[in-house]
């Protein structure tokens, strides 16, 4: 063997972390396009979602009425009090008393409550309007940006009133602390160039806080906020607003008016007003390049084109593209050739959201770039977004697609997409599945549920793993108009069979009163759920996290009853230092007869061989750690039949003997470190069905507390935790099975608060280990390729490879790597080599560019270097 020198860096570039850590949910229906869709949930799947294992695991109470989709933010940090709480999963809640909650998406602790009034200010009354009691405050969903601010911000619309003044206001609330933004809150105010309705008689249309609600989610686009106003049960006189507002100064930058000359076009608005975005909830969706696209309500339209645009700007029951660049205006739409008769008739158009879809390929083989909508006209709207078709007054033929009567009560919802399909859940009709072929939608739906949802149907969202385990949620509020119970429906994505609801175990999971335009919010094996005065949270009941229950034994003892669902951990440990005298040993295992030896170094010789003891061979070494905290290693063993565990307290040559419970077959040890720096190691453990991993953490005693570390998808394996940026905290080191991706998660607080993908890497090469190869107090990672024995160390600077050592010389494959001990009690570890031919042991030790190697003896077999 060579001795190794130094070679020139290797830089990385960026890449995607996949399903590696939890999807946010940080804005209405998902993300800007509306979809609904969440490919990134590993933990829900058709096989575990039942009644049997999955039902209401919270029932967060609130003060008001939840209108608004409460939105959930992953590994988050915390103040409540003024103290920081650590990062934490959240839930944010919005509710018509003006109020937004911070609560603890796993365990539904309340970190912080904050009221959106200001000083003598109550929520607004119902205006005399049934559609919203019996006060309305926040209606919209808020809209979520991790990255504004110092913790990032939440941005929410709030109505209210003082005496007979009523306001409308844009709030910005620190997501860590729930307190205002510097800045915050501004009052909605706007003019707009127009004679309509509530003009000034100086040639502008007013917005009057009182006329108006803010029903429609806000969108978050290119650094604006985005707000659309409704009217009170079409009470005029009111018109049709998007205001947009800079989301760092909250200066207003954006305003358009889609009704801004209403002309009276029917006895029902006689005054000309109109053109209302209230979408049953929905937001403003958008594409890529900065485009908007909604749906009004009935209004006037102005027929009298201008190069095929209404020539006084008045667009009711329209499906809008508009541009965002520099202004805002429409620069393209279509309008249903009926819209007169459809506007005299309450037959809003804009009662349903729009979707932009994926692109898709036609039969032509041209790629189409679509968007769909739906109202109460009972049409499906499928518009091609590059020419959506304007106005045709004698038909829709100028539309790229349309499918009358395909809903026949209307649609007072949004339907959500997932691959190739989409799904809508109309007024008085079952959830149905529409499919694509070649970009166009077939006429009929090729699934449909069983149940009938009332008024005012459903808008479902959709969860899935990839393209795999697809579930359908919906929200059934049929029972509204009874004050009955709320029923939280699952459904197979492709057959929309039933799965689960929440009346099939009423007593456990009812979670409240019905209320309308529910959207359900999915994320990390949660579904959250609003009512009339809650959220309830719903989650796996069978797979919960492990909990420390010791029991002392003297020795690891075989249990003849297998129990299936053990795996093999991927963890790599080090050897450890079993005498406290700060050089690391290696330990050895006859694998035929279960003995346990060590052999005590001091460098790269070998001072004492010492029969430490025997344990069965179904007891697999599952990790080397310090757990009491005396500074010398100890070894972690897990029963491969039955599960339990035990923990050996080593003292030089000899041991106690500790037994832990069986966590159940679907929890597996995936190693042990030192997650926090204090001196005790914390045990991780692997959910094999889920991804989910946890800690114990340990202390004196032997006592352990558990805390959720995060999710990873099954393609993800934990290989190891190294002190990467030599902190004395150990971070934990990920490989993607099928890509080779390697990708860090830094801990703090008892939470992720930090990941960094560290590159790519051919699966031929495996991290053969971990340990400080140039001296600098940070751990770094060794690298062996498995087909020509290359050897490569990535030399780490916190989440950078700052250098590699390769060797000169690939590496004959008789020889494989064991351990990287630090023999020499220094600040370098050295690596530990087998020849599995003739069992010599060989360690390379580090020295100036390079390593040099020394034999230090025979280890023949049926004796291996635990690793």
């Amino acid at each position: 063997m060579k001795i190794l020198r130094a070679h020139l860096p290797i830089v990385f570039a960026c890449f995607a972390l996949g399903h590696l850590f939890a999807t946010d949910v940080l804005t209405y229906h998902n993300d800007n396009t509306r979809t609904g869709w969440n490919p990134n949930e590993v933990l829900l799947t058709p096989g575990n979602v039942n009644q049997s294992t999955f039902g209401l695991k919270h029932n967060l109470l609130v003060d008001g009425k939840v209108d608004a989709q409460p939105l959930y933010v992953s590994n988050a940090a915390v103040f409540s009090g003024g103290s920081p709480q650590g990062n934490h999963n959240l839930v944010i809640v919005a509710t018509e008393h003006d109020s937004l909650f911070a609560f603890d998406a796993d365990s539904g602790v309340l970190y912080w409550q904050t009221s959106l009034l200001l000083p003598g200010e109550t929520p607004s009354d119902d205006r005399g309007c049934d559609q919203i009691t019996p006060e309305i405050g926040v209606t919209a969903t808020p809209v979520i940006d991790r990255n504004e601010g110092i913790n990032g911000t939440i941005y929410v619309v709030a109505m209210s009133k003082l005496g007979t003044v009523y306001y409308q206001r844009l709030h910005a609330i620190n997501l860590a602390t729930g307190q205002e933004a510097s800045g915050s809150p501004v009052a909605i105010q706007a003019t707009y160039p127009g004679t309509g309705p509530n003009n000034d008689g100086q040639g502008h249309v007013v917005f009057d806080p009182a006329a108006y609600d803010e029903r429609s989610a806000l969108l978050l686009l290119n650094r604006i906020v985005y707000t659309t106003w409704a009217s009170h049960c079409d009470v005029p006189p009111y018109t049709s607003w998007i205001i947009g507002y800079d989301e760092t100064s909250l200066a207003q930058v954006r305003i358009l008016n889609l009704d801004p000359n209403g002309v009276a076009r029917s006895s029902l608005l006689p005054d000309g007003s109109g053109n209302a975005f209230w979408n049953s909830g929905a937001g403003p969706a958008a594409d890529a390049n900065g485009n908007i696209y909604d749906l009004t309500a009935n209004g006037p339209f102005e027929t009298t084109l201008n190069n095929g645009f209404p020539s006084g700007g008045d667009y009711g029951d329209t499906f809008l593209k508009l541009s965002s660049s520099g202004s805002l205006f429409v620069s393209d739409y279509f309008t249903p050739f009926d819209q007169a008769a459809a506007a005299a008739n309450d037959l809003d158009l804009g009662s349903g959201g729009a979707i932009v879809l994926p692109d898709m390929v036609d039969g032509n083989g041209v790629t189409r770039h679509l968007a769909i909508g739906a109202g109460k006209d009972t049409n499906i709207y499928l518009v091609d977004r590059d020419n959506m078709g304007k106005f045709n007054p004698n038909s829709n033929s100028n539309i790229y697609q349309e499918l009358q009567g395909a809903l026949p009560y209307g649609e007072w919802a949004t339907a959500a997409y997932f691959n190739g399909a989409v799904y809508y859940a109309p007024v008085n009709g079952s959830l149905q599945r529409f499919t694509f072929t070649n970009a166009l939608l077939d006429p009929q739906p090729v699934a449909a549920t069983l149940t009938v949802f009332g008024y005012p149907g459903a808008t479902p969202s959709v969860s899935s793993s990839g393209v795999s385990g697809a579930i359908v949620w919906a929200y059934e509020n049929s029972n509204l108009g009874n004050s009955g119970p709320a029923v939280l429906h699952a459904y197979d994505a492709v057959s929309l069979s039933e799965l689960y609801n929440s009346n099939q175990n009423a007593s456990r999971d009812q979670f409240g009163t019905s209320n309308k335009f529910i959207t359900p919010t999915i994320c990390e094996g949660k579904v959250f759920v609003g009512t009339q005065n809650s959220v309830g949270v719903f989650g796996l009941l069978a797979s919960s996290a492990p909990g420390p229950s010791p029991t002392p034994s003297p020795s690891p003892t075989p249990n003849p009853s297998p129990v299936p669902g053990s795996v093999p951990s991927a963890f790599l440990s080090y050897s450890g230092d079993f005498n406290g005298d700060g050089k690391q040993d290696i330990l050895w295992r006859n694998t035929q007869t279960g003995e346990v030896d060590v052999w005590f170094m001091s460098g790269a010789s070998v001072i004492a061989k010492v029969n430490l003891g025997i344990a069965g061979l179904d007891w697999k070494i599952v990790g080397i750690a310090d757990f009491n905290g005396d500074g010398k290693s100890d070894i972690l063993w897990q029963n491969t039949l039955n599960g339990s565990f035990v923990i050996w307290i080593v003292n030089g040559g000899s041991y106690s003997s500790y037994e832990f419970n069986s966590q159940g077959n679907q929890w597996s040890i995936a190693g042990a470190a030192d997650l926090d720096h204090t001196g005790f190691s914390d045990i991780l453990w692997r959910n094999i069905v889920t991804g989910e991993l946890v800690a114990w953490k340990s202390s004196s005693g032997l006592g352990f507390s558990s805390f959720r570390v995060g999710t990873a998808s099954l393609d993800w394996n934990l290989v190891g935790a190294a002190d990467l940026f030599g902190s004395g905290q150990s971070a934990l080191i990920w490989r993607n099975q099928n890509s080779g991706e390697v990708v860090v998660w830094q801990l703090s607080n008892n939470a992720v608060s930090a990941q960094s993908s560290l590159g790519v890497e051919p699966l031929t090469w495996t991290i053969a280990g971990f340990g400080d190869f140039n001296g600098d107090g940070r751990q770094d990672i060794l690298w062996h390729n498995s087909s020509d024995g290359s050897v490569v160390a990535w030399l780490m600077s916190g989440f950078a490879v700052s250098a590699t050592w390769i060797s000169q010389t690939p590496i004959s494959q008789d020889w494989q790597i064991r351990a990287t001990p630090n023999v020499f009690g220094n600040n370098f570890n050295s690596i530990l080599w087998s020849n599995l031919q003739t069992g010599e042991q060989v360690i390379w030790t580090p020295e100036g560019s390079g390593f040099l190697q020394s034999s230090i003896g025979f280890g023949p077999p049926p004796w291996t270097v635990f690793q």
